[in-house]
């Protein structure tokens, strides 16, 4: 009878262990393990291991070859790195490569981008920082829902220097690597739209007026200025509007006399 309960004992320790090591916290692609999970082809299906939503993480590895997504022969250098929770894509993700330098960073929630995410620029030999010196960034952008949170995208040279940002209104700035201000308007869809103004890299007007709003190219409208670097008017050019015809480009002598209307 002892003998009967103590194998009953090692029995029901033996289960308890095999629940708690069923599930690993970290599968690596082209493993077993890997091929147990199970994900269907819709955003809203979760992950899957042997059945069950699957909490932890999943690595990506290099090859020899440096190549990823890969069944045998991967090395230890990690490509990627997602987070599980119920089945769904939730908490950080990372991105590296082949030197082990962070590519791309950020957030999930719930399979959707959450929260700020960064790209990093990928150096070799240019003689900036590497890795986690924050003059590496390249993007930031802050995402709800993997919708792009309106004023919240910037770009940034390899020196680490503002290049560009977008602000609330589609307002988007661009900047010298100075830090003198380059251009400024709103883009919507990608193309410009309304009052442009560019400047030289002294800070002097460069460039003004407006472009029509068009979903597939920039259309300037009515009339343009562009000024030297001294502040000096240079040229005018109308290019009309939605009901008139432009005349082209305007000297300063015509723009005063107004004989410009006489073509």
């Amino acid at each position: 009878m002892k003998k009967l309960i103590n194998y009953s004992i090692l029995l029901s320790l033996s289960l308890f262990m095999f629940g708690c090591v069923g599930t690993p916290s970290t599968i690596v692609y082209g493993t077993s393990d890997y091929g147990n999970l199970r994900k269907s082809s819709r955003k809203s299906d979760p992950w899957t291991y042997k059945g069950d939503p699957y909490s932890g993480t999943i690595e990506y590895h290099f090859d020899k070859d440096n190549k990823e997504y890969i069944k045998r022969g991967y090395t230890a250098t990690k490509s990627r790195i997602t987070t599980f929770k119920d089945g769904k894509k939730n908490g950080p993700y990372v991105e590296y490569n082949i030197n082990s330098q962070v590519v791309e960073e950020g957030n999930y929630n719930n399979n959707s981008k959450d929260g700020v995410w960064k790209e990093y620029w990928q150096i070799k030999d240019e003689g900036y920082a590497i890795i986690d010196n924050p003059n590496n960034l390249k993007y930031e952008i802050t995402y709800k829902n993997d919708s792009v949170v309106e004023g919240s995208s910037k770009h940034y040279y390899k020196s680490g220097k503002l290049e560009q940002e977008f602000l609330l209104g589609d307002i988007l700035k661009t900047y010298y690597e100075n830090g003198q201000l380059k251009s400024v308007g709103r883009q919507i869809k990608l193309f410009e739209y309304g009052l442009w103004k560019t400047y030289h890299e002294n800070g002097q007007l460069k460039e003004e007026g407006n472009y029509r709003e068009d979903d597939y190219r920039r259309v300037p409208d009515d009339i343009w200025k562009s000024y030297n670097k001294d502040g000096s008017l240079e040229m005018i050019y109308d290019y009309g509007n939605s009901t008139t015809e432009g005349v082209g480009e305007i000297t300063v002598e015509e723009l005063l006399d107004k004989s410009y209307l006489k073509r």
